[in-house]
């Protein structure tokens, strides 16, 4: 069973942090095109197989109280990973992109153990 997925998606030096409960966000990388004169790539996905608010509840000093908030999944993931980029933020749900291209392996490492994805960071990482 699939949660959705937490979405990564590049335009210039910038990476959107996104989720959709669909399994697949190319539907939404094709919405976000429209009306942007800017190229837009979908950098990579994690699909998340289980559900991370079980383990995020057995930690409430470091995560807080939101996993007892009706969230999906995905969504869990991406505020994780919205916290974890906050540094590099830069407007909304965008950030600056080669500090996430460059933590890539300790993201995946975190992610895996934090959020339970299942482990696959899909499609090619790009340099």
């Amino acid at each position: 069973m699939a949660y959705g997925c937490v979405y990564f998606i590049k335009c210039e030096q910038y990476m959107k942090i996104g989720y959709t409960t669909k399994d697949d966000p190319s539907k939404r990388l094709y919405s976000m095109r429209t009306g942007n004169p800017f190229d837009l790539e979908l950098w990579g996905y994690f699909q998340i197989t289980k559900d991370p608010r079980e383990l995020v509840k057995k930690h409430p000093k470091r995560y807080g109280t939101w996993a007892n908030e009706p969230r999906t999944p995905a969504l869990v993931v991406e505020d994780f990973l919205h916290k974890f980029f906050e540094e590099y933020h830069h407007k909304d749900e965008w950030y600056e992109a080669e500090p996430i291209i460059e933590f890539m392996g300790h993201f995946i490492k975190d992610c895996n153990m934090i959020a339970q994805c299942d482990g696959k960071f899909i499609t090619e990482v790009k340099q």
